[in-house]
């Protein structure tokens, strides 16, 4: 199996203004898991692509 890399970064802006990241290319992400605090990332959606093409 193929190993991916999707190059995220922290993101700060909550509720309605990450519209405004979606209206620049830049996909909000959720992480959360057992036994992790969770976590509120940003994407590029060019990097996004390129791990599952649509």
């Amino acid at each position: 199996m193929e190993k991916l890399n999707l190059k995220v970064t922290n993101r700060t802006l909550t509720g309605k203004k990450v519209k405004s990241l979606r209206n620049q290319g830049v996909i909000p992400m959720n992480m959360f898991g057992y036994g992790i605090e969770s976590q509120s990332l940003q994407c590029e959606l060019s990097q996004l692509n390129k791990v599952l093409p649509i």
